[in-house]
């Protein structure tokens, strides 16, 4: 009992770290921060210490001073200062009181916060800006169209495939540089909305991306009918979905249409042991895999009975034993 509250406290503590709540359990931290003075988060360290940098950071939101940003050594901790204090009081020329990089940061934050395009353009042109127009079409902030004032084709697409990705939007997919973008596009539109629409438009022209579409929708829906979709020219890929929703959703139906003799019967096999269906076994043509599989059902159904369907009389005898009640 006492090693188990050791281990609860452990993990208790290792959370309020990991959660950013040191304050709750560094005292003298946090003294320091209630006394409001900065000069007495000197006493927790050295300048360069991060429980002083934090004090100094926790006091300067806590008075909205920002001048107290400066008093901090570390240029990380002090961009996040700025732009934390940017986020409660609204003030955005603080982002241009970070360094190069947290002014970048902070005024990608202040944009998706606010919606406002103009704020990525305080950046200046390239990856960092890009990313900006990215987070914001991201977040829902000025939609799609923020993708296309990226400075790059591959940034373009890029915020393009992460918006069709949350969205569930495949109509943009056309803007996309490239068919193989494109691809990846419908696909992901499908599988954020279930709609198998995006993956037709994909096996007109392309059957194998089409096959691979089809197989995400039918294990979104755990269902085997939208296999049934995916052409012949991709028949392993059509195998294979029949056999990932057979195993997935536990339907034998499923594996009825695979048309590999190892993978219909492994398929079988998974079925019969996570149901316990000892009819599912019938199905097995193999001798030795189909007592497998009446070993694995009834090991799932506890049914002894079952065990009388095994053919190999030692398995069959392990069969009883291991159902029989000691």
């Amino acid at each position: 009992m006492e090693y188990a509250k050791l281990i609860i406290s452990i993990f208790l503590v290792i959370s309020l770290l990991l959660s950013g709540c040191e304050f709750l359990i560094d005292e003298e931290l946090n003294e320091a921060v209630k006394s409001g003075n900065w000069e007495n988060c000197n006493s927790l360290g050295k300048p360069d210490d991060s429980r002083v940098m934090r004090c100094i950071s926790k006091i300067a939101l806590d008075k909205e001073n920002p001048e107290l940003c400066e008093k901090i050594s570390g240029g990380t901790y002090k961009d996040d200062c700025y732009i934390e204090l940017m986020k409660t009081t609204n003030r955005l020329d603080l982002c241009d009181k970070a360094s190069e990089d947290g002014s970048k940061r902070c005024w990608t934050e202040a944009a998706i916060d606010a919606g406002q395009e103009y704020m990525c353009e305080k950046i200046p042109e390239g990856q960092a800006r890009d990313y900006c127009y990215y987070q914001m079409a991201d977040a829902g902030k000025g939609g799609v169209s923020m993708c296309a004032k990226s400075s790059t084709s591959s940034a373009s697409d890029s915020c393009l495939l992460r918006y069709s990705e949350s969205t569930g939007e495949g109509g943009i997919c056309i803007q996309m540089s490239s068919e193989t973008g494109q691809t990846t596009c419908y696909t992901n539109a499908a599988k954020a909305s279930g709609n198998k629409g995006y993956c037709d438009i994909i096996n007109d022209d392309r059957p194998l991306d089409g096959g691979k579409c089809y197989t995400e929708i039918a294990k979104l829906k755990n269902d085997p009918a939208i296999c049934d979709e995916i052409s012949e020219q991709a028949k392993s890929i059509k195998d294979n979905c029949y056999y990932t929703i057979g195993i997935q959703a536990q339907k034998a139906t499923a594996c009825n249409q695979v048309s590999d003799t190892n993978k219909k019967t492994q398929c079988y096999l998974s079925v019969a042991s996570a149901t316990g269906e000892v009819e599912v076994c019938e199905r097995v043509s193999d001798p030795v895999k189909k007592d497998e599989c009446v070993m694995g059902a009834a090991m799932t159904s506890k049914d002894i009975n079952d065990c009388d369907k095994i053919n190999d009389e030692q398995n069959k005898l392990n069969c009883i034993s291991r159902l029989t009640p000691a």
